[in-house]
């Protein structure tokens, strides 16, 4: 195993994150959350929590796709209201600790790794999240984005892939390709490869019956204010950090336009 058969892909949560896993499987054989990197493949989904004791029981011995969250909850009383069960705080703090490392730690990681970022609209990320975890509040995205554009966004191992900006499949192509030559690979021995996704381009991990998507497509605030209700103070959020997050959005290729906040 060389440096150069890890891949590391740390992302906001909901901005696309099994899209570029799945890409990247084209041409790495595993992916495994950092956290369980050398953990049995047939691991119960069920252990994988803050109870979880590793084993180390699998070696690293094949190319792979090593991936987790940027910060999730910092504080958990910030994102929920109580915690009513055992599960409850179970899961906040598999969260924060399981799902999620520290922006340093994940630095530290870009030193050695080439690294694949996706990024999405953060209004879209929100209110994904918002759809499949309304107990949660969302700020982290916001502080997501802020990291990426400060931190990740001056790391010469780091590149983004924008998976909502191109609209053209030669623009995707372009996407696609930059990334395989990112991370070591001659796009010209993929070529076929890269043409179906550049035309696929199909989303991961979707989120059925989500309620703000038609109103997110047709640039409804209106009603997306309506829906989130309280919530609306993350866009607000949001909105307060634009001088810092739309010019690192402007350096990926996002017009102004493209984006709902």
């Amino acid at each position: 195993m060389k440096l150069g058969d890890i891949v590391f892909v740390p992302s906001v949560q909901h901005t696309g994150t099994w899209f570029v896993i799945n890409f990247l499987k084209n041409f790495f054989e595993y992916s495994r959350e950092v956290t369980f990197l050398l953990e049995d493949d047939d691991m119960k989904p069920e252990d994988a929590n803050v109870l979880y004791r590793p084993k180390y029981s699998r070696s690293l011995d094949k190319p792979t796709v090593v991936h987790v969250h940027l910060p999730i909850s910092r504080n958990p009383s910030a994102d929920v209201d109580f915690f009513g069960t055992w599960f409850d705080s179970t899961w906040i703090q598999n969260l924060a600790t399981k799902r999620s490392l520290p922006v340093q730690t994940l630095l530290l990681l870009c030193n050695f790794f080439k690294t694949v970022i996706p990024v999405r609209d953060p209004m879209a990320a929100i209110l994904t999240r918002e759809a499949r975890h309304p107990q949660f509040r969302h700020f982290c995205i916001v502080d997501g984005f802020v990291a990426l554009a400060t931190e990740f966004a001056k790391h010469p191992n780091v590149k983004f892939l924008p998976i909502d900006m191109a609209g053209t499949v030669e623009e995707r192509a372009a996407i696609l390709r930059d990334v395989l030559v990112h991370v070591g690979l001659d796009p010209n021995r993929h070529l076929a490869t890269l043409h179906d996704l550049a035309h696929k381009w199909a989303p991961q991990n979707q989120t059925p019956g989500n309620r703000f998507k038609w109103l997110y497509q047709n640039n409804d605030l209106d009603g997306i204010r309506l829906l989130l209700g309280p919530k609306w103070a993350e866009v607000e959020y949001l909105r307060n950090m634009s001088s810092v997050i739309l010019p690192f959005l402007a350096d990926l290729g996002y017009t102004r336009g493209q984006l709902r906040y």
